[in-house]
């Protein structure tokens, strides 16, 4: 980590302006202009390094339309079938609209338009009962992203912990069958799970063209799971995954879902940041200054440098015994 870090700061350089010149080119334009400078440079390591490993960023994140026909194709590829459920109990009806409910012990939240209740349960209060139904995907969740939902529902105790494996699809083409392969074999093993795809033909320049979202107690499960597919899977895949994450196959990354609102990404593109706007002298970067920045740090949050892919008092061999960390390797 130390030597990549230290060689890319080494080709950054501040312009006029306070602009970021990366490699002797100027940078895409920050989405941000009116943030502070940290924001900025936050963006810019996001985009130049955690999710384009070689700094090449090609097209992505530009402002272009998601793609309808791969938002069909993603659609039809996901092998969860929507499913109405009677016997939900409210637990608390939320202002937003949204309610947690309960049912033979699993306790989710649903948003509006995803329940019914009939007229002896109105107004929506502790108790009411519901009809739910079972999304499988939708476009609207987040902007130039397709999600999908598991036929198994995640527990709103099981959202507070969860983990993220990142996948490098070699392009849009490889999107429709990927989602086949990774939610047929998730489905198939009662795995609970949110995924999201690209949907911006742009973006699959990234590293992380796709990020599945899975409970942390079924990590063990998923990698002796995930067996089945890796030929398969494999061959939609490129090899680099996104920096900070834990290689676990080509083209598959792994992090733990950081605390607070912020990606995973973004909290560790922010660290390096940090230590870049630290360790500037004049329009550059000293490489050896920044190091020391970042160590402290990541000192400071608790972070251990060789595996940020860990929250704070984290250990690996919670998701990978010695056994699967052999094969996953």
């Amino acid at each position: 980590m130390k030597q990549r870090l230290q060689d890319f700061v080494s080709h950054i350089r501040f312009g006029p302006k306070d602009a970021l010149i990366f490699r002797d080119q100027p940078t895409q334009s920050t989405s941000t202009p009116e943030a502070d400078q940290l924001t900025q440079v936050t963006e810019f390591v996001y985009k130049y390094l955690y999710t384009h490993p070689s700094g090449d960023i090609s097209q992505a994140f530009r402002a272009t339309p998601p793609d309808a026909k791969l938002i069909a194709k993603l659609s039809n590829a996901n092998t969860t079938r929507a499913d109405v459920q009677q016997g939900w109990v409210v637990r608390t009806a939320l202002p937003d609209g949204a309610v947690i409910a309960e049912r033979f012990g699993k306790v989710c939240k649903f948003l509006p338009g995803q329940f019914l209740a009939d007229h002896l349960s109105l107004p929506i209060r502790t108790g009411s009962a519901l009809t739910v139904t079972h999304m499988t995907g939708t476009a609207l969740m987040q902007p130039g992203f397709f999600h999908m939902f598991g036929q198994e529902q995640m527990d709103l105790a099981e959202q507070a912990k969860t983990v993220r494996l990142y996948l490098n699809l070699k392009g849009a083409g490889a999107a429709e069958p990927a989602a086949a392969l990774l939610t047929g074999m998730l489905n198939s093993y009662r795995i609970p799970f949110t995924c999201k795809f690209a949907t911006r033909l742009t973006d699959y320049s990234r590293a992380d063209t796709a990020v599945l979202y899975l409970p942390q107690r079924f990590v063990r499960i998923f990698l002796l799971a995930f067996a089945d597919v890796q030929t398969a899977l494999g061959a939609h895949l490129g090899a680099e995954v996104p920096v900070f994450t834990r290689r676990i196959a080509p083209g598959v990354g792994f992090a733990e879902d950081p605390t607070g609102e912020i990606s995973f990404g973004a909290a560790r593109s922010k660290l390096v940041a940090e230590a870049m706007l630290s360790s500037r002298i004049s329009s550059r970067m000293d490489a050896d200054k920044f190091w020391s920045e970042f160590l402290a740090l990541c000192a400071v949050r608790g972070l251990d440098p060789d595996a940020l892919h860990l929250n704070p008092g984290s250990s690996d061999t919670f998701y990978f015994p010695a056994e699967i960390a052999e094969v996953a390797a």
